[in-house]
């Protein structure tokens, strides 16, 4: 797909497609602020064409698919501590440690130290493990997925913003899983 024509929408589209959220690249790339608008025009086929694309030839440059994320996000989110140690409970050494598990590992730290009370040549080794962010890696798989929605943009038939606060909104959903509640029974 070719540059777009209107430059701001091809600024709009760089700008999402480097992470900046949709609201921030809609008055960086030159449009006064308007929420309403930048939600429509993030939805545009022609802007979510130009971001696919750009966001592709990135990756693409470099080898990565959005499959080599995943499968990334997935050795750290679905990882095993029991699997860095021998069914007798003794540690595995690093090169017997498999791909996955060692991809989830992001640090270790082995002291060594001399025993109280013991020989001079005797010496205890202490191993710590630092995983990468399970929590972290999950939410990153998850907000993909769609299972998390960050904010909610409300509009109105017409297309305009719905201004509430936090408080009026919980109301009004409360009011209404209330009426569900009560027509379900």
């Amino acid at each position: 797909m070719p540059v777009l024509d209107d430059p701001r929408r091809e600024r709009f589209a760089q700008l999402l497609a480097k992470g900046v959220v949709g609201r921030d690249a809609y008055t960086m790339a030159g449009f006064r602020p308007n929420s309403g608008n930048y939600v429509r025009m993030k939805r545009m086929p022609e802007v979510e064409a130009r971001v696919a694309e750009i966001t592709g030839l990135a990756a693409e440059s470099v080898g990565i698919t959005i499959a080599d994320v995943f499968a990334e996000l997935g050795k750290i989110a679905f990882s095993d501590m029991r699997d860095m140690f021998t069914s007798t409970g003794q540690v595995k050494r690093i090169e017997d440690l498999d791909d996955d598990t060692a991809s989830a590992l992001s640090s270790i730290e082995v002291v060594t130290k001399r025993v109280a009370g013991g020989g001079p040549d005797e010496v205890e080794h202490v191993a710590k493990f630092k995983m990468h962010d399970k929590l972290g890696a999950l939410e990153k798989i998850g907000k993909h997925l769609g299972m998390f929605v960050d904010k909610v943009a409300l509009t109105d038939s017409a297309g305009k913003d719905i201004e509430m606060s936090d408080i009026e909104l919980a109301r009004i959903l409360a009011f209404q899983l209330t009426k569900a509640s009560k027509q379900a029974e």
